[in-house]
């Protein structure tokens, strides 16, 4: 039992990182949960295939019970993280980061909490702008917050508006 509970971890990490074929857990919260239940369960199979009778049962139970703590644990920091910081809440829900476009292919998510009313990264949707930022995911400002991307930092040098349509995977024809 204990070998199989070890096992079962196993599975359950590779899941969670995503090496299994054919099992794919939805979210990037899913993911965590799924690498600490699969540790936790690693951890308490590994001995517990030596212990015989009511020992291995109270172990088992405890471990149990150990890891459904640990789980709801990595869930309420997950949910503090997402409360704290919109971006970080966006990562770990399920929304898409993009959306189907007839011309374009896709296009930024509107709901995205860095993004206008357009989908692109902006805080609002200017009446008026002096020049536009097209562009891939350098120009969107990947792994940067919106005020850090390079049209953001232009328009607070220069004083001019810019209004930033990049997204990743975007390119010159």
């Amino acid at each position: 039992m204990g070998l199989g509970l070890a096992l079962l971890g196993a599975l359950s990490m590779l899941a969670a990182l995503g090496w299994a074929p054919g099992i794919d857990l939805a979210s990037r919260a899913g993911r965590i949960v799924g690498a600490a239940a699969g540790a936790g369960m690693i951890a308490g199979g590994a001995g517990l295939w030596r212990l015989r009778g009511r020992v291995r049962t109270r172990r088992l139970v405890g471990m149990t019970a150990y890891v459904v703590f640990l789980l709801l644990m990595a869930e309420g920091v997950l949910q503090l993280a997402s409360r704290l910081h919109p971006r970080w809440g966006f990562i770990l829900s399920e929304l898409p980061a993009a959306v189907a476009d007839p011309v374009l292919g896709h296009r930024p998510s509107p709901l995205h909490p860095e993004h206008d009313s357009n989908g692109f990264r902006n805080r609002t949707v200017p009446e008026s702008v002096d020049f536009v930022a097209l562009g891939d995911s350098q120009t969107y400002g990947d792994n940067a917050d919106r005020e850090s991307a390079w049209p953001q930092q232009l328009s607070a040098l220069t004083g001019r508006a810019i209004y930033n349509m990049a997204f990743g995977g975007y390119s010159a024809p």
